[in-house]
């Protein structure tokens, strides 16, 4: 995918959330819950603009590096998460046997 593809998407992405929070800013809430939902709306309003930060961030073609280096990141997990299933062999350890095996005892 290119990077111009990939920003579309994740501007879409983005522009889903950017809709739920103004439907939700545009909502009547009675006097009592003002202050509860403005607290509420700000933070996904922060969140929102920091996803939006994100995708430019990670779409900046002059910084190739940040879309390889969040590429490389995801691909470790799924492959963690994948090694981990059972078929894998993973499992779930115990705290005990793991201190036992990194302290070598």
């Amino acid at each position: 995918m290119t990077v111009g593809d990939l920003r579309k998407e994740l501007r879409a992405f983005a522009a889903g959330y950017r809709a739920l929070y103004e439907e939700q800013r545009a909502r009547d809430v009675p006097p009592w819950g003002r202050p509860a939902a403005d607290r509420i709306l700000a933070r996904i309003e922060a969140a929102v603009r920091r996803i939006e930060s994100g995708i430019e961030t990670l779409c900046d073609t002059k910084r190739p590096e940040i879309l390889a280096a969040f590429r490389t990141a995801n691909r470790a997990m799924a492959l963690q998460m994948r090694h981990s299933a059972r078929d894998q062999a993973g499992e779930r350890r115990e705290w005990d046997a793991f201190v036992r095996f990194t302290s070598g005892r």
